[in-house]
């Protein structure tokens, strides 16, 4: 009986030098990343077949980059919202830059173990785009992953891998010729760096 008190203590006591999820993060602790990306596009879809009787096609477009600052709020011990701006560009095949500002609200669900935080994440917003003389504003979907480790309370190091999903509707009176609403792909690899406050 006694023995088994004992041990019913000795499980309650935290052990000294036992680090727990429970004490890693709380309600309203922050964090600010900063991230800087290769983009690989993969492919683009079309409203219709009109380009070579495809929906599917390439992207025709170079790997590009993207670089972006990143606010995350702990909701609860697991649960983070935030938001991500940045900038983003590749080359088309007429040697023509496509540039981005992607703006996105982000929420993340976060494991940790050891001293690994690993996010799964989606980031939801638009973003203003420039190809040669067309403008046009963007909606933007990207569900990824990071892996980060906790170098100490203050710092993190890791990486990210993203799927963009990019769809470029027609908005308002859409110019003369072929009119289709586009959604263009990407994965998006980056180191990152965190910051904890």
């Amino acid at each position: 009986m006694t023995i088994g008190i004992l041990l019913i203590v000795a499980q309650a006591v935290p052990q000294e030098g036992t680090a727990t999820v429970t004490e890693t993060y709380a309600l309203g602790d922050q964090t600010l990343a900063l991230t800087a990306s290769l983009i690989l596009p993969l492919f683009t879809y079309l409203s219709d077949d009109q380009v070579e009787m495809q929906s599917f096609t390439e992207t025709n477009l170079s790997p590009g980059g993207h670089l972006s600052l990143q606010w995350n709020a702990f909701f609860n011990q697991k649960l983070t919202i935030g938001a991500e701006i940045g900038g983003l560009f590749a080359i088309d095949r007429h040697g023509e830059a496509l540039l981005m500002i992607p703006a996105t609200a982000r929420m993340s669900y976060l494991f940790s173990f050891l001293q690994f935080d690993v996010p799964l994440f989606a980031n939801a917003g638009v973003g203003l785009m420039k190809l040669a003389d067309l403008v046009n504003v963007s909606l933007i979907l990207r569900p990824g992953l990071s892996a980060n480790y906790r170098y100490d309370a203050n710092w993190s190091f890791g990486g990210t891998v993203s799927f963009w999903m990019i769809y470029e509707p027609i908005w308002g009176d859409p110019p003369p010729g072929p009119k289709q609403n586009a959604l263009t792909t990407f994965v998006d690899i980056s180191p990152q760096i965190v910051y904890h406050f």
